[in-house]
């Protein structure tokens, strides 16, 4: 009796120790993967220059992805399927597919090819590392907390400088700190530490003076405080959450005080009907979709192909590399069939939003406030190209997709063990024990 009781005490240790556990090969994945986000964050923007170091953060990316496809085809074989899931397989099969069975691919193609799938395996690969409890909230907050500050350190500093134009802090990284801060906010949004990251992250985009990253700042902010006031059943915690929120807009208020003509010299053409448009979107949307509408029947349908925007806005007598739109940009390469496809993808995660807000599952307002960034800049800005910010979109969406998705396999489960409890006695049907009720 006394072995079979130390045999069950040390069976009992070996479970819930998680030291005792052996290493599994996806938690060393995971390890990888988050080392090397860090390290391509920091490389990039401190290193970029180095031509020796130059080419370290494309193979890293290469070897992320590679770890993503692995985890993503494996996935197949297994019972992880979910609408997202089979969405981003489509779009990975729609926009790989007619490049890998074309003759004439170039490097160029390839190299937007493996940035464009970038996100869509890493959501699937961190949905399923999640499932299998490889992936906690400390840890995705603990990644996108190094990668933040190396950003802010880099955005600050440009946006800071005195002899920097209001055009050059445009492109101090915006979308990628608005991407960052729900991946915060999944851990504890109470957590000082995450109130002071999240608040200088949002001073540092408003001083990007970018029009379309603080129109997403704005709306994503009060998505998330929408959802939060959905999903807290405590009231003191939606207090404190009015609190934070108003400290963050008096120091937003006074940054806009400071910096109130660099601002007005960006949105003053948004205001006056007869100032031509400094970004010269209207003219990258007109030529796009006057080219795409202009093919024929087949191109309308199935696209001209990757990298043919930068060609075709070219022979049309203009210089650039992109639509400064996913969905235009994915209009003229994969044609109608991407972008119903790109439709799915939305509307999964629509739904996948709804049921977390119906569940008043935590992570559902952090994943609304991500995902309202994600789709107002495929709209005027173009973000699936950027492999460092679709990075952290799918580690944003993986995540929370499979923790809703485990916590409404728990109610179906509850629901049914309710169902179960009730029985009939006398002709009258009686619900069972307490608990159930």
């Amino acid at each position: 009796m006394r072995g079979n009781s130390l045999a069950q005490s040390r069976q009992v240790d070996y479970c819930t120790n998680t030291s005792l556990r052996p290493v599994s090969p996806s938690r060393i994945l995971v390890d990888v993967v988050c080392v090397l986000c860090v390290v391509i964050m920091y490389v990039d923007l401190f290193h970029s220059r180095d031509p020796e170091v130059r080419m370290l953060p494309h193979l890293l990316r290469a070897a992320i992805l590679g770890i993503f496809i692995l985890v993503a085809l494996g996935a197949l074989w297994g019972r992880t399927e979910s609408r997202l899931s089979v969405c981003l397989y489509v779009y990975a099969v729609v926009i790989a597919v007619p490049l890998v069975c074309a003759s004439g691919s170039t490097r160029a193609q390839v190299f937007e090819l493996s940035k464009l799938l970038m996100w869509p395996f890493g959501t699937i690969a961190v949905y399923v590392w999640t499932l299998h409890g490889h992936v906690s909230r400390k840890r995705i907050a603990v990644v996108a907390g190094l990668m933040l500050v190396a950003a802010l350190v880099k955005s600050l500093s440009v946006s800071l400088d005195s002899s920097s134009s209001i055009y050059r802090t445009m492109y101090a990284y915006p979308y990628f700190m608005l991407f960052c801060i729900p991946l915060l906010l999944v851990n504890h949004v109470g957590s000082k530490r995450t109130v002071c990251l999240v608040a200088i992250a949002v001073c540092a985009v408003l001083l990007t003076f970018k029009r379309g990253a603080l129109i997403a700042l704005c709306l994503s902010v009060l998505a998330y405080y929408l959802g939060y006031r959905r999903c807290c059943a405590s009231q003191k915690r939606v207090r404190v959450m009015n609190r934070i929120l108003l400290l963050v807009g008096l120091l937003v208020g006074a940054l806009v005080v400071l910096y109130r003509e660099d601002l007005l010299l960006r949105w003053g053409p948004v205001f006056d009907a007869g100032a031509e448009d400094s970004s010269g979107r209207n003219i990258y949307y007109s030529v796009v979709l006057g080219h795409w509408a202009s093919g024929s029947t087949w191109t309308q349908i199935w696209g001209y192909g990757m990298l043919s925007v930068p060609q075709s806005v070219e022979d049309m007598g203009h210089v650039g590399a992109a639509a400064h739109s996913d969905w235009l940009q994915l209009l003229h390469n994969q044609g109608v069939v991407g972008v119903i496809v790109f439709v799915g993808i939305h509307v999964a995660i629509l739904r996948t939003i709804y049921e977390g807000l119906k569940n008043r599952h935590p992570v559902a307002p952090v994943l609304a406030m991500g995902a309202m960034v994600f789709m107002l800049a495929n709209v005027y800005s173009g973000c699936t190209g950027d492999p460092t910010s679709m990075l952290c979109y799918a580690m944003l969406v993986g995540y929370s997709a499979a923790r809703i998705k485990m916590e409404c396999r728990a109610s179906k489960a509850d629901v049914r063990a309710r169902g179960a409890g009730w029985r009939l006695r006398g002709g009258v049907v009686d619900s069972g024990p307490k608990t159930f009720r």
